[in-house]
């Protein structure tokens, strides 16, 4: 049995996020360089299902937090944009503010 990497912590709250219901989030555009992605490793399985015209399970999910854009959900999908020099790609966006998950003005 091979061992599993233990995810980082995460840089942001996540007891918030359970109550979101992502699909009330609007779409933004957001600058591919300006998210952090928050996961150690990407599936090459997952990537190439993606490139090659598979259907993402959902959007792109993304939590500001202290002046940060961090990637919750869709790391292959901002890998790939990153990869092929999209400077833009689709996210819903939400804010951590007073212990509460609010849409990012």
């Amino acid at each position: 049995m091979q061992a599993k990497m233990p995810e980082p912590d995460l840089p942001y709250p996540e007891g918030p996020l359970d109550s979101v219901d992502w699909d009330k989030v609007p779409l933004r555009e957001i600058a591919v360089t300006a998210l952090v992605p928050t996961q150690e490793g990407l599936s090459l399985y997952t990537l190439a299902y993606l490139v090659n015209g598979g259907e993402p399970k959902n959007d792109c999910q993304v939590v500001w937090h202290k002046g940060r854009l961090y990637i919750h959900n869709g790391h292959h999908r901002w890998a790939i944009a990153w990869l092929t020099g999209a400077r833009l790609m689709s996210a819903r966006v939400v804010e951590i503010r007073n212990r509460e998950a609010v849409p990012w003005q």
